[in-house]
């Protein structure tokens, strides 16, 4: 599966993240995705997407800050997330 493809299938199932794209341009690389504002404002039902501040707290819904069911779509895809700095978080090929 292509980088875009990955990012359609993302932005598909995860509507209310806004601006994911190819992070490349980004500067995080080569086959990386910028999860839009996934720590600034995106949501998965009713919690943020990802919470930096949540690593000290985890929480049920997050692992390192980045929620479970972001994690679960990125596994699929065989790739990772963690965060870049408090307000963006990128995805790696595993």
């Amino acid at each position: 599966m292509t980088i875009d493809q990955k990012v359609i299938k993302l932005q598909a199932q995860f509507p209310e993240i806004g601006d994911i794209q190819d992070g490349e341009a980004w500067g995080a690389g080569d086959g990386t995705v910028h999860l839009g504002d996934a720590a600034e404002g995106g949501f998965i039902g009713s919690l943020p997407a990802a919470d930096m501040y949540a690593i000290d707290h985890e929480e049920v819904h997050y692992v390192m800050g980045i929620h479970k069911e972001l994690i679960a779509a990125l596994e699929s895809l065989d790739m990772y997330a963690e965060f870049m700095d408090g307000g963006t978080v990128i995805a790696y090929p595993c």
